[in-house]
């Protein structure tokens, strides 16, 4: 049986803009007045990072643990106006 998606596996099958990420979160949260940014909350490491102990170098390693909502005051390229969206809006 073939499979309905022709993504290859370990490719994104869909890509989110951030903007659109933030709104996605502003409707999740209910949010309906005031300004709001998407944030990201990383991790970073500093250690020994290569394929044995004798090839190691030092280096840094940054995960992406979080992302959120940050109010705001200012408009910017990713903020969304919570006040145009609506709990019944469903778009």
């Amino acid at each position: 049986m073939e499979s309905p998606s022709t993504t290859e596996v370990g490719q994104p099958e869909k890509l989110v803009p951030l903007k659109e990420a933030c709104e996605i979160l502003v409707k999740h949260f209910g949010y309906t007045d005031g300004l709001w940014d998407i944030s990201f909350e990383f991790q970073i490491a500093i250690g020994s990072f290569g394929p044995t102990p004798e090839k190691s170098l030092p280096g840094t390693m940054a995960v992406l643990s979080r992302l959120g909502l940050r109010k705001t005051e200012t408009l910017g390229p990713h903020t969304v106006d919570a006040s145009l969206f609506s709990i019944a809006d469903d778009r």
